[in-house]
């Protein structure tokens, strides 16, 4: 009875100190190469393991996915973002009172090899992280963000938004 009962004051302490974790769905922009489809991207909806920060639920828009598929696979990375190095990042800023949504386009490669345009492809990780934000039900206004190579800055910069998740 006593293993049973420290086994139990155990798993109490492991979940208040070590965080909470769960299945919570993003949005990626999945890519159609190595199909029989035409080139376009597809706006999933895919669940992931995460804890409950909201900031990092953010970044999990451009990890790799790869889907389901007869072996030998053919396709390693369907999500565009991660397949053109861009990354996606959350923070909270504390001094603004809101939470802010980075789109890397820094080190964004041509997106022809895929058959869709560069344009086609920020306007899908812009979509896809508002799809995820708004899935975080009642959390404070976030500000999407787009960090781009110089030269490019004023290009996205129309694309930057704000969004409020409903609250519950």
């Amino acid at each position: 009875m006593k293993t049973c009962s420290a086994l139990f004051w155990f798993l109490c302490a492991v979940h208040a100190y070590g965080g909470t974790s769960g299945i919570e769905f993003v949005h990626q922009p999945l890519h159609t190469l190595g199909t029989d489809q035409d080139s376009e991207l597809i706006l999933a909806k895919v669940p992931v393991i995460v804890n409950a920060v909201p900031e990092s639920m953010v970044r999990y828009v451009a990890h790799k996915h790869k889907l389901l598929q007869r072996e030998p696979a053919f396709a390693e990375d369907s999500n565009i973002l991660s397949c053109l190095g861009i990354e996606v990042g959350g923070e909270w800023l504390a001094n603004c009172r809101h939470f802010e949504a980075t789109i890397d386009l820094t080190e964004m490669k041509p997106a022809e090899r895929y058959g869709v345009t560069d344009e086609e492809v920020v306007k899908a990780a812009v979509e896809c992280v508002k799809r995820t934000i708004l899935e975080m039900q009642g959390r404070p206004l976030w500000k999407i963000r787009i960090k781009a190579r110089e030269a490019d800055a004023a290009k996205w910069r129309r694309l930057e938004t704000d969004v409020l998740p409903a609250s519950k």
